[in-house]
Parts: C-alpha cells; structure tokens; sequence
C-alpha cells in the first residue's frame, strides 16, 4: 500500500548509567576547553541530571520525558535557571524545528545530548569563556516586571 510506512521503532530508554556517560562524553569540552568541572548534584526526584560548574557560573544537562529526551539550562549566580535555546544568537535565522536542540535526524534521549553539547558548543561561548552580559540582558529581558493586563472594563460604570 502506498504511503503506509511501519511505525519507526522508538530507541531504547538508556539507563543511569548510559545517560551519565554520554554526558560526559559530549560535554567534554566544557572540561577541556573552559575549565569546568563536574559537581555533585544530589536530588532524588531528578537521578538523571549532570551538573558542570565553573565560579558562579553553571550547566545543567537533565532528561525528561521518562528517557525520552534531554535538555540544558544554564544558570549564573541568582540568575537561572534559563533554557540553553534562549543563547542562539538573535542575529542568526530562527532555527527550523530540526536544527533546534532536542530534535534531529536522531532521535532519543542519548541523541538529544549530543545535540545539546553541540548547541552550547556553538551558542554559548561567551558564557562558557566568563562573559555573562548576553546572559544577563536575556534573563532581565525574560524577567522584567510586566505591566498589569487589561482584565475588565477601565473604568465603573455610573
């Protein structure tokens, strides 16, 4: 039958372990090229989450979806948690939803990571070198005080 394809076989649910590692693995340069470090992060409600720090400055890689996906936030001092997709340089065109982290030609949670890593990698070097003014703008930007909604009518009637 035309246009019928068998339903593609969903990847495997890594294990702790496997997530740990990939983490690892991808995240890398974090170690390598700007000095972070593994910390410890014990939470029992979130097992598969692995923290790189650096002074004040943070990158959390955690999965979601029950082993269907990851993701990052990044964090600096009181400001954070903010979505790693919020450093894509506004002056790039808006990613098409396969460039955007989590979502590609591979798919699971393992993948995910990687994509991830390769996001940071490419989106994040300012805040991964200490410059964390971009950083900064984007969470005031995304934090700023907002004006009261319109709810009702302005004013009372007689």
């Amino acid at each position: 039958m035309k246009g019928n394809k068998p339903p593609t076989p969903e990847p495997p649910i890594p294990t702790l372990a496997e997530f740990i590692e990939t983490c690892r693995a991808a995240f890398r340069f974090l170690v390598d090229d700007f000095g972070f470090q593994e910390a410890r992060y014990s939470d029992p409600y979130q097992q598969f989450l692995v923290r790189f720090t650096k002074d004040d400055r943070w990158l959390d890689v955690y999965g979601e979806g029950y082993g269907r996906s990851a993701n990052c936030r990044v964090g600096c001092g009181n400001r954070g948690p903010l979505y790693l997709v919020y450093l894509k340089d506004a002056s790039l065109p808006k990613p098409s939803p396969k460039e955007k982290p989590g979502r590609g030609p591979e798919t699971g949670q393992l993948a995910g990571i990687r994509r991830e890593a390769q996001f940071a990698r490419e989106h994040a070097k300012d805040f991964l070198s200490g410059d964390t003014s971009r950083f900064a703008l984007i969470w005031d930007a995304k934090h700023a005080p907002r004006p009261p909604q319109n709810t009702g009518p302005s004013r009372l009637p007689p």
